[in-house]
C-alpha cells in the first residue's frame, strides 16, 4: 500500500493482504522474556505474559455470529496486551466434538448412500478425519478473516497425538484416586443418538401435557397422578409424603397389581421429597426410568424394571406393549384406563420436555452400565478458586449461579457409545483364556497402567443394561485394566469400545494445548533447554517437538500457565469453565486461568433469537464481504455487556463502515495538509511532512502558540487515552469503544479538524505576504507559520496515538492507515 490513500476504504482489496503480512512477519508469535541464571540452570521470566485458550470450534461446519462475536473479543484482549509490550499468546485450536461431528458425518454419508455400520468403525473414523481434514481448514480461514491474531503454530485439535495422551493420563489419574468409576445408573439416554448424554446436555422445551389421574386396577387403595402413564407398567413402588395422613394407614403395606395384564408388586413408602399438594400426593415409582424414583427405588431397597429399551420401544416386561414406541404405548394404556373405568381424570398442565442438545430429540432416562466421575470432591477445590478470589467470573453475579451448580453436582457420566472420540483406555479381560497374565512385571508404575476389579461382574446386573460394548457377561472375567497402554498379552484383553465425552479432553484445554503432561512444569525446570536452544540468549526455548504443533516449546507449560483470560458464552459455564477448573486444580495444582468473561448470546434487533426459520441469522462472512471485518467486529463490541444477549442486524454493521470510512477520510485529510505534495488521480503521490528541517521527526509542541482549539483538543485526548485504557483494564470494552467512536468522529473530526483548516490557511496567507529583499524570499508573519506547525504536529499526535487504541478493535483500517503514515508517524 505504500503511501498511498485511495479517495475511499476498500476493505476487501486490503485485509487478506494486510493479515497475511503480519502472520508472515511473525508478529503473532510471543518471545519468552525471560533471562537465565548464571549457571544456566533456571530461567527467570522479566515479563508476566498474556495469554488465551480459544474456545476451540467444533469441526461440524462453518462458524456462525456467535463464533465471531468470542473471537473478536479474546483478539481485542490479545492485540491490547501486546501493544502494552506484554508477551501475548493465542492459542488456537478445535474441537473433535464426538457425538455432533458423528452426527454430521453420518449425514453425509447416508445422502451417498453409504451405512457407517456396514463399512465398520475403521472406515467411518476415516471418513471423520476426511471431514476434519476439509472443514478444520475452512474454520481456521474463517477465524483468520475475522482477524484473529493467533500464534497459528502452536495450533491444537483434540484428538491431536499430544492431547490424546494427555486425556489417557488424565483419566489414569484420576482412576488412581478413585474419582473414575464404572458403575450401573440412570442415564439420560438419546435413542436417536444411541447414547448417553450427560446432565447438563439435557435441554428443556416447554411444552403443555397431560396429567392423568388413575389406578393400577380396582382392588388398589389409592389414586396416582403422571403425565406418563406408560412408565407404570414398571412402577415397584408408590411414594407418599410422611406427613399426608391421607396415606398413612397404606405406608409399609405391599400390593399386588395388574395394570392390563401385567403383573407385579408395588410398595407404599413414606419419603419428604414427596410433594403431597401435586396431583394425589401419591407418586408412582417407577425406579428404570425416572432419575428422582432411581434414587427412591436405592433409599429404599425397590426393584428395578425396565419397561423402554435403548431405542424408545417398549420391552417385553411391557406385556402387550412390547414393541410399542413410547407415544403409541401411552396412547393405548389412556384407551385402557377408560374403558376399565380406572382413570379418573385428565388435566392440561405446562411442563417442560427433556431434549437432547444435539438431535433435539426426546430423552429417555434408562438404566445404563456407564463410566463416571465423581465429582463432590473435585467441585469442593474448584468452589473455593472462585470463592477466594484466585479465579474472578465477569460478569460477577454468575458466581452466584457457579456455586449453586458446584453445590447441587451430581457425578459426571463419561462414557459415550459412540464410534468418533477418545476411546476408553480400558480392557477387560476375556474369561476362559489360560493364556491370560495379569501384573506382566514390565509393566511399571511409570507407564501408569493400573489393573483392579474395581467394576462388579456384569453377571450380578439383573437388569437389560444398555450399552453398545459387545461384551457379554459370560465372556467377561471379572478384571479391567486401566492403562495409557494396551497391556501387554493384549490378545487376552477386548478394550471397551465407548468414547469420552467430548467435554473430558475439553476440559484439559488450557494446560494440554501447552504441552501437558510431557513438557517440563516449572521455570526451574527449563533453563537447560533455555540455554541449549538460544546459547545462553534470552528469547527461545527449544522446541517439543510436535510435527502438529511446531511452535510449543518446552517452556510454554512453565513460562505461559496459568492463563489470563478465558473468554466463552455464558451458556457452557457449566458445560465447560467449571470442569476446566476442577481438573487443572486436580491435576496441575494450579488454576486454569485468572479470569472467566462470559458473553452472552447474539440476537437480532427485535432481541429474537437467530434462526433459519426466522430468516434472521447473520453469517458473518458474507456481512465481512459487505461491509468489511472492522464494521462487523465494532458492531459486536460496541453495546456488549458481559452476560447479556448481544442485539445486531445489518443497520449497525453498517453504521460501523462509515466509521472506518470516516477513520480513513480524516487520515487522507491529515496526510495532504501535513505535505506539500497535492493529489493527483485520487490518490496521495510521494511526498513527506511540511515541517521545517529536522523537525519531521519532532513532535514537541510549542505551547504559547496554542489555539484554545489545540488545548481542548489535547485536554480531551488524554482524558480518552486515560479512559479507554482504564476500561480496557476493566474488560469493559463496549464503553471504551464507545468512547472511542464519540471522541474520533466528533471531537477530533468534525470539530478540530474543522478548526483546524482555519489555521492550515495560516500558511497560505504567510506564504502571500512576503517581500523580497536581496533576492531572497522572507516570511513575513513567522507566528502563524509556527502556530500551523504545532497545528500540524497535533494532528499527526492525535492521529497516529488514537489509531494506536482503535487498532485492537478494527485492526485493519488502523494499520493501512499507519502503513501510509509510518514515515511521520512518531
Amino acid at each position: 500500500m505504500g503511501k498511498t490513500f485511495n479517495k475511499t476504504w476498500q476493505h476487501s482489496e486490503n485485509e487478506a493482504e494486510l493479515y497475511k503480512n503480519w502472520e508472515a512477519a511473525g508478529y503473532f508469535k510471543p518471545e519468552i522474556s525471560g533471562k537465565l541464571t548464571a549457571d544456566n540452570s533456571k530461567l527467570e521470566a522479566s515479563a508476566k505474559p498474556f495469554v488465551i485458550a480459544i474456545p476451540p470450534p467444533n469441526i461440524t461446519g462453518k462458524l456462525h455470529i456467535g463464533h465471531a462475536y468470542g473471537t473478536t473479543l479474546e483478539d481485542l484482549m490479545i492485540r491490547y496486551h501486546r501493544l502494552l509490550g506484554e508477551p501475548s499468546l493465542w492459542i488456537p485450536g478445535m474441537d473433535h466434538a464426538g457425538i455432533a461431528t458423528q452426527t454430521v458425518v453420518d449425514k453425509e454419508l447416508r445422502k451417498k448412500g453409504i451405512n457407517k455400520n456396514e463399512i465398520g468403525r475403521k472406515k467411518f473414523e476415516e471418513e471423520v478425519w476426511k471431514w476434519k481434514e476439509e472443514y478444520g481448514g475452512k474454520i481456521l480461514q474463517q477465524l483468520r478473516a475475522i482477524g484473529a491474531s493467533c500464534d497459528w503454530s502452536r495450533e491444537r485439535f483434540t484428538l491431536d497425538a499430544g492431547l490424546s495422551d494427555a486425556v489417557r493420563e488424565a483419566f489414569v489419574h484420576l482412576y488412581k484416586k478413585d474419582l473414575i468409576y464404572r458403575g450401573e445408573y440412570i442415564v439420560n439416554w438419546c435413542p436417536k443418538c444411541g447414547t448417553a448424554i450427560a446432565d447438563d446436555e439435557v435441554e428443556y422445551e416447554p411444552q403443555k401435557a397431560k396429567l392423568y389421574f388413575f389406578k393400577y386396577d380396582k382392588n388398589f387403595p389409592i389414586t396416582i397422578a403422571t403425565t406418563r402413564p406408560e412408565t407404570k407398567l414398571g412402577d415397584t413402588g408408590v411414594a407418599v409424603n410422611p406427613d399426608d395422613e391421607r396415606y398413612s394407614e397404606f405406608v409399609g403395606r405391599e400390593f399386588e397389581i395388574d395394570l392390563d395384564g401385567v403383573k407385579g408388586k408395588v410398595k407404599i413408602i413414606a419419603d419428604r421429597a414427596v410433594d403431597k399438594d401435586f396431583g394425589t400426593g401419591a407418586v408412582g415409582i417407577t425406579p428404570a426410568h425416572s432419575m428422582a424414583d432411581w434414587r427412591l427405588a436405592e433409599d429404599h431397597n425397590l426393584e428395578k424394571i425396565k419397561v423402554i429399551d435403548g431405542h424408545g420401544r417398549m420391552t417385553d416386561e411391557a406385556g402387550k406393549y412390547a414393541g410399542m414406541k413410547v407415544l403409541e404405548a401411552r396412547e393405548k394404556l389412556v384407551e385402557y384406563l377408560k374403558s376399565a373405568s380406572l382413570l379418573d381424570k385428565e388435566e392440561e398442565i405446562e411442563n417442560n420436555l427433556s431434549i437432547c442438545y444435539r438431535c433435539e430429540s426426546p430423552i429417555e432416562p434408562l438404566p445404563s452400565l456407564q463410566w463416571f466421575v465423581k465429582m463432590e470432591p473435585l467441585a469442593a477445590k474448584a468452589k473455593e478458586a472462585v470463592k477466594s478470589g484466585k479465579i474472578k467470573i465477569i460478569p460477577k453475579r454468575f458466581e452466584k449461579v457457579y456455586f449453586h451448580w458446584l453445590d447441587n453436582i451430581r457425578d459426571w457420566c463419561i462414557s459415550r457409545q459412540l464410534w468418533w472420540g477418545h476411546r476408553l483406555p480400558v480392557w477387560y479381560k476375556l474369561a476362559g483364556n489360560p493364556k491370560s497374565k495379569i501384573g506382566n512385571s514390565k509393566q511399571t508404575e511409570s507407564n501408569s497402567n493400573i489393573q483392579n476389579p474395581k467394576v462388579s461382574n456384569l453377571e450380578n446386573s439383573n437388569l437389560d443394561i444398555v450399552s453398545n460394548f459387545d461384551i457379554r457377561a459370560s465372556d467377561f472375567g471379572g478384571e479391567i485394566f486401566v492403562g495409557k497402554e494396551p497391556p501387554q498379552d493384549s490378545e487376552n484383553w477386548r478394550q471397551d469400545e465407548d468414547v469420552l465425552d467430548t467435554w473430558f479432553s475439553s476440559a484439559l484445554w488450557p494446560f494440554s494445548t501447552l504441552g501437558w503432561p510431557e513438557a517440563p512444569r516449572s521455570l526451574d525446570e527449563v533453563g537447560p533447554s533455555f540455554a541449549k536452544a538460544t546459547e545462553g540468549k534470552t528469547g527461545g526455548c527449544k522446541s517439543l517437538g510436535l510435527s502438529y504443533a511446531p511452535g510449543i516449546t518446552e517452556c510454554d507449560y512453565a513460562y505461559f500457565f496459568p492463563t489470563s483470560v478465558l473468554e466463552t458464552g455464558y451458556d457452557i459455564l457449566f458445560f465447560w469453565v467449571a470442569r476446566m477448573i476442577m481438573m487443572s486444580l486436580e491435576l496441575t495444582g494450579e488454576i486454569p486461568f485468572e479470569t472467566v468473561y462470559l458473553h452472552g448470546l447474539v440476537r437480532d434487533e427485535k432481541n429474537r433469537k437467530l434462526s433459519k426459520s426466522l430468516g434472521n441469522v447473520l453469517d458473518p462472512l458474507d456481512l465481512i464481504a459487505k461491509y468489511g471485518t472492522d464494521a462487523l467486529r465494532m458492531a459486536l463490541i460496541v453495546g456488549s455487556t458481559p452476560g447479556q444477549d448481544l442485539a445486531v442486524d445489518e443497520a449497525k454493521i453498517k453504521g460501523y463502515r462509515n466509521f472506518s470510512n470516516k477513520i480513513w477520510n480524516a487520515s487522507r485529510f491529515v496526510s495532504l495538509r501535513v505535505t506539500d505534495g497535492d493529489l493527483q488521480s485520487g490518490e496521495l503521490g510521494e511526498s513527506r511532512i511540511d515541517l521545517p528541517a529536522g523537525e519531521a521527526g519532532n513532535l514537541e509542541l510549542s505551547g504559547e502558540l496554542l489555539t484554545p482549539a489545540d488545548k481542548k483538543i489535547l485536554d480531551e485526548h488524554n482524558k480518552v487515552i486515560k479512559s479507554v485504557t482504564d476500561n480496557l483494564n476493566k474488560f469493559k470494552f463496549s464503553y471504551a469503544g464507545e468512547r472511542l467512536y464519540e471522541y474520533f468522529w466528533h471531537s477530533f473530526c468534525d470539530r478540530y479538524i474543522e478548526e483546524s483548516k482555519k489555521q492550515l490557511d495560516n500558511s497560505v496567507i504567510a506564504r502571500s505576504e512576503t517581500t523580497k529583499q536581496s533576492g531572497q524570499e522572507k516570511i513575513a508573519t513567522p507566528d502563524k507559520l509556527a502556530m500551523t506547525i504545532n497545528t500540524k504536529k497535533i494532528l499527526i499526535k492525535i492521529l497516529s496515538e488514537s489509531l494506536v487504541l482503535m487498532h485492537p478493535y478494527i485492526p485493519f483500517v488502523t494499520e493501512a492507515v499507519w502503513q501510509s503514515l509510518r514515515e511521520f508517524c512518531p
